[in-house]
């Protein structure tokens, strides 16, 4: 669906702006990755109103999609996937309750496994040299322990489950 409603948009960009620079191809890439995005955000936005948990399905998502943006992580096939399993596990995420210790545990977790394995999956999905790499690592590790000073348990949950997404099987 969102490939389709990509390429259909694309088409009427083209269409209507012919001699715009970007071709069909590039246009589709872009927009399905916008349609993503605004899909995900909507379905969980819509999801964690009707549970009572819009704040803490905020915190969660943006906590995710920060930590995700330094170092990387495993990307699911299609778009309708990824907005069905981003969403669902934002809300289902919202709705945990964790003692105090558990979110310093989880926290210590995940900066553990973002030195192991960030920045994980980021060669075909950004255009960050890899030179720049091990600054990411450390920038990661760092937004995640700001965490252990924070102890808020929706971005614990948020960061652990990101960087579990780093795992690589070889």
């Amino acid at each position: 669906m969102i490939e389709y409603l990509a390429e259909r948009t694309a088409q009427h960009i083209k269409h209507m702006v012919p001699h715009h620079p970007s071709s069909i191809a590039v246009l589709k890439y872009g927009l399905s990755i916008v349609i993503n995005i605004t899909l995900i955000i909507l379905v969980t936005m819509l999801l964690s109103t009707l549970l009572g948990t819009f704040h803490p399905a905020m915190i969660i998502m943006f906590s995710f999609a920060l930590l995700r943006q330094l170092t990387g992580g495993y990307h699911l096939k299609t778009g309708m996937g990824c907005v069905a399993f981003s969403s669902l596990l934002f809300v289902t995420l919202s709705m945990m309750t964790l003692p105090t210790i558990y979110c310093i545990i989880l926290t210590c977790m995940s900066i553990i496994l973002i030195l192991f394995y960030a920045p994980s999956h980021l060669a075909n999905h950004s255009r960050i040299f890899e030179t720049y790499y091990p600054l990411l690592k450390i920038a990661g590790c760092f937004l995640v322990a700001i965490n252990l000073y924070v102890l808020s348990v929706p971005v614990a949950l948020a960061f652990f489950v990101q960087s579990v997404s780093l795992i690589r099987r070889r």
